[in-house]
C-alpha cells in the first residue's frame, strides 16, 4: 500500500453495501482500500495497524455492545460512520455532536447515502492531508487564505442551508430538527476556529497593518 492510500475499514457483514462501498472508493478522490471485518473486538486489533482513514460500523456487528459504546470505542481510532435504525439516532447525538461519529438511518435505500457520506469524508481527509503537508505552502499567509477560501466558502453554504431549514422546523420532525441543530452547531464551531487560525497564520498581514497606522 503506498503512503497516499487510504484505508476504509468496514465492520459488518452487509454485502450489498460492501459491494457499492468498493464502487465508490474506486471513483473518490484519493486511491483507497477496503479491510472488512464482521467482529467488533478484531476490528478494535485492526485499526491499529491498519490506521484507517475511516471505519464504517454495522449495527449488527456491535454484538452484545450498545452501539454508541461500540461507536465510542472505534472513535478512539478513526473517524466512524455509523448504520443504524433510525432508533440509534439519539444516544449517538452526543458523538455526533463530537464530530467523531457520522450517522445513517439503514431503512430504504440508504446504501447509496452511506457511500457518498463515506466519499466525502475520504475527501475531506486527502484535503486535511495536504494542508499538513508544509511543503505545499510558500507561507503561513498562503495556507491562511487556503484556509480561507476552501473551508470557508462551502462551510458558509452549510450554515446558510441548515439556517433555512431550521426557520421551517415546525414542519419537520423532531430527528431532523436534532440533525439540524447539530450541523449548524459544528459548522459556527468550525467557522470560528478557522478565523483563529488564519489571524495565528497571518504574521506578516498583521504587522504590514500594524506599521501603515
Amino acid at each position: 500500500m503506498s503512503r497516499t492510500q487510504k484505508t476504509v475499514l468496514v465492520v459488518g457483514v452487509d454485502t450489498p453495501l460492501r459491494r457499492l462501498l468498493l464502487k465508490e472508493l474506486q471513483s473518490a478522490a484519493t486511491s483507497a482500500s477496503l479491510r472488512v471485518t464482521s467482529s467488533l473486538a478484531q476490528a478494535k486489533v485492526l485499526a491499529r495497524p491498519l490506521a484507517p482513514a475511516l471505519i464504517v460500523l454495522e449495527e449488527s456487528a456491535a454484538g452484545g455492545s450498545p452501539l454508541q459504546q461500540a461507536a465510542r470505542e472505534l472513535a478512539w481510532l478513526a473517524p466512524v460512520v455509523v448504520l443504524g435504525g433510525p432508533q440509534q439516532q439519539g444516544p449517538l447525538a452526543p458523538l455526533m455532536a463530537e464530530g467523531s461519529v457520522d450517522f445513517v438511518a439503514s431503512v430504504g435505500a440508504f446504501a447509496p447515502v452511506a457511500a457518498a457520506l463515506v466519499k466525502r469524508r475520504l475527501r475531506g481527509a486527502h484535503f486535511a492531508q495536504t494542508l499538513s503537508g508544509s511543503p505545499v505552502f510558500a507561507s503561513p499567509e498562503e495556507l491562511a487564505e487556503t484556509l480561507r477560501h476552501e473551508l470557508n466558502n462551502p462551510l458558509t453554504g452549510i450554515l446558510g442551508n441548515a439556517e433555512l431549514l431550521l426557520a421551517r422546523r415546525d414542519r419537520l420532525p423532531q430527528w431532523a430538527v436534532l440533525r439540524l441543530e447539530i450541523i449548524a452547531d459544528l459548522g459556527a464551531r468550525l467557522r470560528e476556529t478557522i478565523r483563529q487560525l488564519a489571524e495565528t497564520w497571518t504574521p506578516q498581514e498583521k504587522a504590514q497593518s500594524a506599521s501603515s497606522t
